[in-house]
């Protein structure tokens, strides 16, 4: 007889929602609101960086440091919620509860593999400007390729936790692999990032927007990894 009535005992599972709007409800919960202020915070906190007059005599150190430490926890964060999106989380992970401690350490490491994938990425492009000082179809060339090798980059390092997962023997098959798919994610990324732009480029309110789109970003990213995990063949 029990055996009978499991079938109607349990409970049904809930159902997936689909992933557009999982990614845009990621950051509503206590955690993600949380962190959706401190990245508003340091976002306006950053703005001021922009001004010729905050680099002309040198920054002010304190001003500096916090910002350099905040914005290294900042990073932590939100490669932890790329890795928990990888592994099918739906909502941003507590701080208390990742896998990886939050120390000095990791921290510093994080902000550092962030720098040396920026230099690895733009790096190029940079160095063909200022080499051959001149923007021509040889720069925005680099630059499109920098856009599109970008993503996967920054993914492979969060999910490796290592650098080494910048080389392109490992990245290209991966983009190769996933392209159609791969190239409309990018083009959604492109398109999120130019909001973002023209948000921070506002003030008040936009600055939470800024903030709530990037832990959309970050959700975005795991859970293009959760998706085509097979084809990646990481």
């Amino acid at each position: 007889m029990t055996s009978a009535l499991e079938p109607l005992l349990m409970e049904e599972p809930p159902a997936q929602r689909p992933w557009p709007v999982e990614v845009l409800m990621y950051p509503l919960s206590v955690s993600g609101i949380v962190h959706v202020l401190i990245l508003a915070f340091l976002g306006a906190q950053l703005r001021p960086t922009l001004s010729f007059n905050y680099w002309r005599w040198g920054p002010p150190a304190f001003h500096f440091v916090f910002l350099v430490v905040l914005g290294a926890y900042c990073l932590f964060y939100l490669i932890a919620c790329i890795r928990e999106s990888a592994d099918g989380g739906t909502k941003p992970p507590d701080v208390n509860q990742l896998p990886e401690e939050l120390t000095a350490d990791a921290i510093i490491g994080k902000l550092g593999a962030m720098v040396i994938w920026v230099a690895f990425c733009l790096g190029p492009a940079v160095a063909y400007a200022f080499l051959t000082k001149r923007i021509d179809w040889g720069f925005w060339a680099l630059l499109a390729g920098a856009i599109v090798y970008a993503p996967m980059a920054l993914l492979a390092v969060a999910m490796f936790d290592s650098v080494r997962a910048l080389n392109p023997i490992l990245i290209l098959p991966s983009i190769l692999s996933t392209l159609i798919p791969y190239l409309l994610f990018v083009v959604g990324l492109g398109t999120v990032s130019a909001l973002m732009v023209l948000l921070y480029c506002l003030s008040g309110f936009t600055s939470i927007l800024w903030a709530y789109l990037m832990l959309m970003i970050a959700q975005a990213l795991g859970r293009f990894y959760l998706r085509f995990e097979d084809r990646l063949n990481w």
